[in-house]
């Protein structure tokens, strides 16, 4: 789908482009005042809440089931050998970023160039290829130094947020 710019008051721009809605803003408070309009007008869709009891909703949910290795042992019957089965859970943990996530992306003719702390610069290449329907090899993804997390981060979505307003930017 073809991004369309879409003026809103004041000197900010909003950028909508299927769910992705960005704004586009010389100055930061031209951004966040643009950003709180939109959000003012926004009508969200409410989703299912999560059932009270996750870990049975995950066991009867499994999309994958592998077995390593399951070599019955007849021996073992004949010693007597016990088979005690339990299940222990516990509460998520997040696997959160310790910093806020930034990119910067510029386009250069059909070209798109990246600076992103992604954790995995060459797999953000190959989904900026796919999302934007380009080749990868017009896609250039830089590693910069960021704020780190505890598993991920949200780094790649920021590279992708980046891409899409600099499209609609010229």
């Amino acid at each position: 789908k073809l991004i369309s710019l879409v003026e809103f008051s004041g000197p900010a721009t909003g950028v909508p482009d299927g769910s992705f809605v960005g704004v586009l803003a010389e100055r930061e408070e031209d951004a966040i005042a643009e950003a709180a309009k939109l959000r003012a007008r926004s009508k969200w869709k409410e989703s299912p809440a999560l059932p009270d009891d996750i870990h049975a909703w995950l066991k009867q949910h499994v999309a994958e089931r592998n077995i390593a290795k399951e070599k019955p042992d007849p021996a073992a019957k004949a010693r007597g050998v016990k088979h005690v089965r339990a299940a222990y859970t516990k509460p998520y943990i997040a696997h959160a970023s310790i910093g806020p996530s930034c990119a910067i992306a510029r386009w250069k003719g059909d070209k798109l160039e990246v600076w992103t702390h992604s954790q995995g610069i060459f797999g953000l290449r190959q989904d900026l290829a796919k999302i934007l329907r380009m080749r990868e090899e017009d896609i250039v993804v830089a590693h910069v130094e960021g704020a780190g997390c505890y598993g991920h981060n949200g780094a790649d979505d920021a590279a992708l947020d980046a891409a899409l307003l600099a499209r609609a930017a010229g």
